[in-house]
């Protein structure tokens, strides 16, 4: 990795005309972009807000469903040193207006059918559409900025399940590096991606980046709807699915469209948010036979993975959190998915101050060797609460933060993710 490059300057270049995104749409619609169109959409974008007079540093809101231009936005924007703050819809309008004026943003691009949740406010806005088009064709941007070491590439909102939402400044640095270091590990070039989590999250952004970053090709849909993720499955021969247990817990329920629905394309399913618990395992294998299946768990703050199943491919015990994934025993700098504010930033600073991409001592081995030590203690049940890591369940959620204190106090390289919830990984 080029040191500080610019997370928005993916995709790579792709000789080829294959499409990087498809977006599908629940009426059937389709709409698709090569490596190059995609490209090219994305600097027309940065363009265009530099010509709308918006300078680096400054934030913008991003309020819609899944399209293809929510994502040309985001790395447009960080192109041009603009950040993005993609916002949750389905927030309350308070909490949006309070989103609005805790990160400063000048200016907010959303559905038209969103306007009333910016009521009260007086920041700008563009809707996507004829009038985002409109902007997108001013002239382009053909060379990115390149970001200083600690520049903010985006700001993603927690859920607020603690209280307000908080705002997470991820640095170019540490997620073009999370990104190059999981297409190491991850072999997806000639892979098909579906992502139907919403993109304001860090579950479907991050897989999006690493579409382009692998030159792979990622199948979009709107929001999940059972039926219509089972279809686009079936259409689009998609191998690599990316989900939350939920989402494969409604697709469960639609037995008849399952019953004559071909899914042996698929090959892994990489659940995250919450554990997978046998009768869900089980269920899962049964309609997806060819997938392997992958528990992994990450932060807003610290990375969309951070836990995932043992790398020696041994079973994991029940209600386990995991191993640590191998980008997890390397050391971002300091300050990279920081709160502005607040204990997840003390928590930053006690990390090791190592370059991007610098391993710690034994990796894979150490790896392993933590598997190992997670699984005995949690036969043991001391990591009971922290391993559950349910969002929604304050016990479990206490019981967590308690221990990555605890932890932390011993050794900060073994401390679980910053706070006690555990979000889903991207």
């Amino acid at each position: 990795m080029t040191d500080f490059a610019n997370l928005g300057s993916f995709p790579l270049p792709d000789r080829t005309d294959r499409p990087l995104f498809i977006a599908h749409g629940l009426d059937g619609s389709e709409q698709s972009l090569t490596h190059r169109a995609f490209d090219a959409r994305c600097n027309a974008v940065a363009g265009g807000l530099l010509a709308r007079g918006l300078v680096r540093g400054d934030r913008i809101g991003l309020l819609s469903l899944n399209r293809l231009d929510y994502l040309a936005l985001v790395m447009g924007a960080m192109r041009a040193g603009i950040v993005p703050v993609p916002i949750n819809p389905a927030f309350p309008a308070a909490t949006i207006r309070y989103i609005v004026e805790d990160a400063g943003l000048s200016l907010v691009v959303l559905e038209e059918d969103n306007a009333p949740l910016l009521e009260g406010t007086t920041v700008d806005r563009l809707c996507f559409g004829a009038a985002f088009d409109a902007l997108a064709s001013a002239a382009p941007l053909h060379r990115a900025i390149t970001p200083e070491p600690r520049e903010t590439a985006l700001i993603l909102y927690t859920s607020g399940s603690t209280g307000r939402p908080k705002g997470v400044l991820l640095s170019h640095a540490a997620h073009r590096w999370v990104a190059e270091t999981r297409v190491a590990d991850y072999a997806l070039e000639q892979e098909r991606l579906l992502i139907a989590a919403p993109l304001y999250h860090m579950n479907a952004l991050a897989l999006a980046v690493l579409t382009c970053a692998s030159r792979s090709t990622a199948v979009i849909l709107p929001r999940f709807r059972a039926r219509p993720y089972i279809e686009a499955i079936a259409r689009y021969r998609c191998s690599w699915l990316t989900a939350v247990p939920p989402m494969i817990a409604m697709m469960l329920q639609e037995t008849d469209l399952l019953a004559r629905t071909d899914l042996s394309s698929v090959h892994t399913v990489r659940m995250g948010s919450a554990p997978v618990n046998e009768a869900l395992e089980a269920e899962t294998r049964s309609i997806l036979p060819n997938a392997r299946l992958i528990n992994a768990y990450g932060t807003t703050e610290g990375g969309p993975v951070v836990f995932v199943d043992p790398l020696d491919g041994r079973h994991l015990v029940q209600g386990a959190a995991g191993a640590l994934f191998q980008q997890a025993l390397r050391a971002a700098r300091p300050d990279d998915g920081q709160h502005r504010r607040g204990r997840a930033a003390r928590h930053a600073h006690r990390r090791p101050q190592r370059r991007p991409g610098a391993a710690l001592e034994g990796d894979r081995a150490a790896a392993r060797a933590r598997g190992r030590q997670l699984r005995e203690e949690a036969a043991e049940g001391r990591l009971q609460g922290a391993a559950r890591g349910r969002a929604h369940d304050g016990g479990d959620r206490a019981a967590a933060s308690q221990e990555v204190r605890r932890r932390e106090r011993l050794d900060p390289h073994r401390a679980l993710p910053p706070q006690g919830e555990l979000e889903p990984g991207g």
